[in-house]
Order: structure tokens, then sequence, then C-alpha cells
């Protein structure tokens, strides 16, 4: 061991570095996230210390670009915070009827252009996220872009969105793991149904704050090029659909899922059973067997 952080008053539940690894992000049961900034040799000095959350804090995660970070409690919001001079403010908060989770917000994972990202809960459903630009003072809002429901029996404990494929990974208390193919649709999207919320893909449901479905069986458009990434549609053409969905992968619930950062399909996951599986999804065999 090299470092000792202490600070928290409870347990420590999840660890972040920022992209550029020059900042930590710590949260806890004690409610509060910490935002720690390396320091020549091996030392680290406390930002700030926030107590935005009115329960334990679950996850913490960073976008990719390492200007907002994000935490996930169990008095079920998401919070936004940004650097101001020393200070790291809650720029916005995810939540309320319509809207946000209404249960434990357990894992949020963004996809790799920093243009979307997806929650999970304690409600059974995945929210898909869009950045919206705003005013220059504001800075970029959220907004949900969808609410998937129905595929996750019992609580999810964790999400991923792959970097290097067009692909979300859930796993829960259902002892499954459900992957997500993301697309963009080939046709227009339907009017909005209101001005908070947006157009559901394929295979959502339409409930509160999820907007109006697509066309059953619309066509979806890849999006993901070898040479490119990752390429983001608009928020009102964004498309999801249930690509699989393993209902046994674990004997007991599936705690985690995460994708490989460098080849393509590539998913490993943890569960209660004591047992680490690595799993190797393919599109294109999915594909031919539909």
């Amino acid at each position: 061991m090299t470092t000792l952080l202490e600070g928290h008053e409870s347990e420590v539940k999840d660890v972040a570095w920022s992209p550029d690894g020059g900042l930590l992000a710590t949260c806890s049961r004690d409610k509060t996230v910490w935002v720690w900034e390396s320091a020549p040799g091996d030392e680290y000095e406390v930002l700030d210390v926030k107590h935005g959350h009115t329960q334990d804090v679950k996850t913490v995660r960073w976008h990719p670009g390492g200007e907002v970070l994000v935490s996930a409690s169990y008095d079920d919001s998401m919070k936004l915070w940004v650097g101001e001079d020393d200070e790291w403010v809650c720029a916005q908060t995810l939540s309320g009827p319509g809207i946000g989770h209404n249960s434990t917000v357990w894992d949020l994972s963004f996809e790799s252009t920093g243009k979307f990202m997806v929650s999970c809960s304690d409600d059974r459903t995945l929210k898909i996220w869009a950045c919206k630009s705003a005013s220059r003072q504001d800075g970029p809002r959220w907004q949900l872009a969808t609410t998937l429901r129905g595929d996750h029996s019992r609580t999810i404990f964790s999400v991923d969105w792959s970097r290097c494929a067009p692909l979300i990974a859930s796993g829960g208390a259902d002892n499954s793991i459900c992957i997500h193919g993301v697309g963009e649709a080939a046709s227009a999207s339907p009017p909005q149904a209101d001005a908070n919320a947006m157009p559901s893909p394929p295979g959502s449901d339409s409930g509160p704050g999820s907007g109006p479905s697509l066309a059953p069986g619309l066509k979806v458009r890849s999006l993901f090029m070898p040479e490119h990434g990752f390429q983001a549609p608009p928020a009102e053409k964004l498309a999801v659909t249930l690509a699989h969905k393993e209902a046994a992968a674990h004997a007991s619930d599936t705690n985690c899922v995460r994708w490989h950062p460098t080849i393509p399909g590539l998913l490993a996951s943890a569960g209660d059973d004591g047992v680490l599986k690595l799993w190797q999804y393919d599109q294109e065999a999915e594909d031919d067997a539909s």
C-alpha cells in the first residue's frame, strides 16, 4: 500500500478515477461524495466534500470529458457535479415523478462520446439520458430520453455501455443479463408528447416521462463504425432494442456486468453464486437466428 485516505464516517461504497487520473471521487453510506486531487509523493488532497444526498450514496462515475461527476443514491436521485474554482457544485439533480427513478439508483454508465448515459434502479427500469445544449451560463443539461422497462423482473444492480460496440448490458436480482442494441431510427420519429419527454425507442414502455413509443418493428441503423467508433444520433432519433436475454446467467443475483474496453462483445459478469463469467456476444449470430 502506498497511500491511506481517511475521512468517510461509514462504509465507502464506490471509487472512481477521473479520465485523466488527476482526481479521485469516492462515495459512502455517510451520504457524502468526496473529490480528491493527486499531489506529488503519492499524496492526495481533499478538494471538496458534498452533502447533497439524503441517503447512502451507491456509486460515482465521471463523464468521459472529465468535467462532470455523477453520483447515484438510495434517495432515488442522481446528482451532476461540476467544478467551479476550488468547489464542486450540484449543476442538476435527476429525480422526480415521471422523470427520475422511483427507487434506489444502483449504477450508471456513459456511452463513449459522453452524449448519453444510462442508469439502473431498484424500480426495475433502465433510463437513458441525453445531454442537451443549454446556455453558456448554465452549461449542458441532461434530459430523459427514454425509459426501458419489462426486461428485468427484479432489481437491476448493474449497467454498462460498451465503449467499442453499440451495446448496453444490464444484470439484476432476477439472475439474468440483458443486452440492448443502440442505433438510430431509420425513419422520422413521431411528435414529442411534451417538452419534458423525448420519443421512446422500440421495445420501451411508454410510461410516465418516457414519451410515445416508435412504431413496433422499426428498423434500426447501426451507429458503430470501426474507424470512427460510436456515432451518437440526435436524441429524438435514439433507438434501443432488446437484442438478447440470458435468463439464468447466474444461479443467484447478477451483481455486476462490465464490457471489455477494446474487444467488442466481450462481457464479464459477477454473481451472488460466487462465480465470474465471461461472455462473447455475437450480433451477427443473433441476427441470423432471428
